[in-house]
């Protein structure tokens, strides 16, 4: 009896030592990986570290903040390799893997990733692409993120909050799916055939229709706590910067080469009033140029090398209509967006939420708002941001002088360097996909033999009598 209460006290307090050391190590700020061993037994070394943290009283807050990352969001869906830089680290990221403050996002040939960020926004990854998300930052009123597109091919597609048109026509970009998580995908009715073929497969004509009015009803009850939140999003290119609101950005960083960005349109703003709350400016590379203009949502903008100027083309430019396609209707995306909103960032919406509360529970800082116009002061954040203009544009426009520098070594020296060109490695497997994806996925019950006319909806249409 002795024996077994002993062992029940002891089972406690092991409990409780590797409780608390689990703490305890989860919140150390010892950098462990880089440490040192003669560095960290010098006397010398800390004496002086003991000075610094003596004439700073508040060091421990200040080094836990300068080394927190925040988390920005979760890989969706990967198909093919995704490399993620984390932390000095490679990994191949898969779904739901976690990106934090700082991470890199690399797909490889084939290969495409859809990222869910905390906001509800979705940033798409086509092949041959290199992404970093280098900073989130949170307010009562708004989201602000700080990323980089170092070459590739990058949709950043808000929330919006709007709900979309109900149509009876399949999705495009059929390449992630079925995603890995069930709920988002597309709920299939299972029809036994019968002796009306033809009949039996109309019946099930509004499987489509049925998808799109279950992400509506997500969307309805998820603005009930998002509020129409807007985001911010800083996000650079290696000759050029931009500054959005709500963006819905198509980014086409060639690498040694021009860049092509749009601000989309939504394909329902025709049937409701008002839609377009998105709008962005697009900043300039130069050490003294300021220059900021206004862009014109719905029309591709052609980026000089250098960043020094930007040309509008045509309403009808052909060359990238491939590449949007692929993401014109995609609800079982917009599906997963739904779920995972409301299960990961309810909370970040709240106005009135607890900083502390915040910060122990999700790991996030509680800025101060951006200033409005009848504020003298400005706030943490317009300061952060102005920072970032002026940093940014310096350092990127240092990098295009050191690079056309090295690419005219190269010349002299008889190298060929050839810059990336936008062309079907894009997008070719997620096209290919759409092409080879079955227009009937039904499941059907029979002892017939199973026909074109049965499954195939081209197949009826070029045979319809």
């Amino acid at each position: 009896m002795k024996f077994c209460i002993y062992l029940i006290i002891l089972t406690f307090c092991t409990n409780s030592f590797a409780q608390s050391y689990e703490y305890l190590r989860r919140t150390s700020l010892i950098d462990w990986k880089e440490l040192e061993p003669d560095k960290w037994l010098s006397a010398k070394v800390w004496q002086k570290r003991l000075k610094l943290k003596e004439s700073n009283a508040a060091w421990r807050e200040n080094l836990r903040d300068a080394t927190q990352k925040e988390l920005v969001g979760r890989i969706l869906h990967c198909v093919g390799q995704c490399i993620v830089a984390q932390s000095g680290a490679e990994f191949n990221g898969r779904a739901r893997t976690k990106l934090y403050e700082g991470d890199d996002l690399i797909t490889e040939e084939d290969s495409y990733a859809w990222i869910f960020l905390i906001d509800g926004s979705m940033v798409r990854l086509s092949a041959n692409t290199s992404f970093s998300l280098r900073e989130v930052i949170l307010t009562r009123k708004e989201f602000f993120f700080h990323a980089r597109v170092n070459f590739g091919n990058v949709y950043w597609l808000s929330r919006d909050g709007f709900e979309h048109d109900v149509e009876n026509i399949r999705e495009t970009d059929v390449v992630f799916l079925p995603l890995p998580l069930l709920e988002a995908n597309e709920r299939i009715e299972e029809i036994p055939i019968g002796n009306e073929l033809l009949y039996d497969i109309y019946a099930n004509k509004d499987r489509y229709k049925y998808h799109y009015k279950r992400l509506n009803e997500m969307i309805h009850g998820n603005n009930e706590f998002t509020k129409n939140k807007p985001t911010y999003v800083f996000l650079i290119m290696p000759n050029g910067t931009m500054m959005a609101k709500n963006p819905r950005l198509e980014v086409i960083s060639l690498f040694g080469g021009k860049s092509y960005i749009k601000n989309r349109v939504p394909f329902y703003a025709k049937t409701k009033e008002n839609v377009d709350t998105s709008s962005y400016k697009f900043l300039f590379r130069g050490f003294e140029n300021k220059n900021e203009t206004q862009m014109k949502n719905g029309y591709w903008y052609e980026i000089d090398q250098r960043g020094r100027s930007a040309s509008q083309l045509d309403l009808d430019e052909r060359r990238f209509r491939t590449g949007e396609f692929l993401t014109r209707r995609i609800p079982t995306i917009l599906m997963a967006r739904e779920i995972w909103l409301k299960k990961y960032s309810k909370e970040l919406f709240d106005e009135n939420v607890d900083p502390e509360l915040l910060s122990s529970k999700k790991g996030y800082q509680l800025w101060a708002p951006f200033s409005t116009e009848s504020e003298e002061k400005r706030s943490e954040l317009d300061q952060r941001v102005a920072f970032l203009k002026e940093y940014t544009r310096r350092l990127e426009t240092n990098h295009l002088r050191l690079m056309a520098q090295y690419i005219q070594f190269a010349k002299a020296n008889g190298e060929k360097l050839r810059a990336t060109v936008y062309d079907a490695n894009f997008y070719k497997r997620a096209m290919g996909r759409y092409s080879n994806y079955q227009e009937s996925d039904l499941e059907t019950f029979s002892e017939r033999e199973v026909l074109n006319s049965t499954k195939k909806l081209f197949w009826k249409l070029m045979h319809a009598k």
